[in-house]
């Protein structure tokens, strides 16, 4: 008993000492919090204690899956900040550290344990992530790149698995954040077409942007076909997706011409896919304006 109760003191001075070193100073949604201590601090290990202790004794789901929001966060600026020294080891274990706090949210999302509130603040806040990765991504040498783009993997899926949580109970907010991803997308596959800034890497990238926009667009043709059955009046929803996919259509007809010929496939895909997107909402609004008997 005595050998025990020493260990619990121990493990709790470890953990009141890493937050001793390192108070994470969360900001608000708009950026990201303080790094604090960062992988090339001798100090880090502590670090990592203290969250894995705070976890540890996070009870309640809702709380847990919010505190591990919070650090991914906080791994995500220190990959950053990392990546920015172009120091590849450091870069990978911030990034790796994000995926697990990142598979942890999701795992509460799929579960459906957690508030509509933390849904939708998942589904903004992995937009944001996905920004920052891509942005990290292109000053990192092809070893820390592997590991970013395992973290952008993990929090496009945490989106997805946050916007059809939110969609149960407000699909017009789980849409609206669809569409403003989608016309981020698809400003960045027409900003790298028109700049041709990354070289030979400008195909594989444009078409990574499209891939996740394509992703999207299906996702919420599944979310307003489920409220249309659920008895909500999609009306206005789908007037606002004919405008956007009216407006993503001629964005990228306008850079299809002058792109390169090896990325022409995946923009005429882009274009097909919106086409198809727009002839849908147009049935959809006709049949909500007309319903049959």
């Amino acid at each position: 008993m005595k050998s025990i109760a020493i260990r619990l003191v121990l493990v709790c001075l470890l953990a009141f000492t890493a937050l001793s070193f390192a108070v994470p100073a969360f900001a608000e949604d708009e950026t990201l919090p303080d790094p604090g201590l960062t992988p090339d601090s001798p100090l880090y290990f502590f670090d990592g204690l203290a969250k894995k202790v705070s976890l540890f004794f996070t009870f309640n789901d809702e709380a847990r899956a919010s505190k591990a929001l919070r650090y991914a966060e906080e791994r995500l600026a220190e990959a950053r900040t990392m990546a920015a020294k172009n120091l590849v080891r450091e870069t990978a274990r911030a990034a790796d550290d994000y995926d697990r706090y990142m598979a942890q949210v999701r795992q509460r999302l799929e579960n459906r344990v957690v508030s509509i509130n933390l849904s939708e603040r998942v589904a903004l806040a992995a937009a944001r992530h996905l920004d920052i990765l891509e942005r990290a991504g292109e000053q990192v040498q092809p070893e820390a790149r592997t590991a970013l783009e395992r973290a952008m993997a993990a929090s496009a899926e945490g989106q997805m698995d946050a916007l059809r949580a939110l969609a149960k109970d407000r699909p017009e907010v789980a849409i609206g954040i669809i569409e403003e991803n989608l016309d981020r997308q698809t400003e960045k596959a027409v900003i790298r077409l028109i700049n041709k800034a990354t070289g030979d890497n400008v195909t594989a990238k444009t078409d990574g942007v499209l891939d996740y926009a394509d992703r999207l667009a299906a996702l919420e043709d599944e979310m307003t076909a489920l409220a249309g059955e659920n008895g909500v009046d999609i009306t206005g929803i789908v007037e606002k997706l004919q405008q956007s996919t009216s407006n993503r259509l001629q964005a990228l007809n306008g850079v299809c011409e002058n792109a390169p010929e090896s990325a022409r496939p995946g923009i005429e895909n882009a274009i097909q896919n919106s086409v198809r997107k727009y002839e849908r909402s147009l049935e959809k609004l006709t049949s909500s304006v007309n319903p049959g008997p």
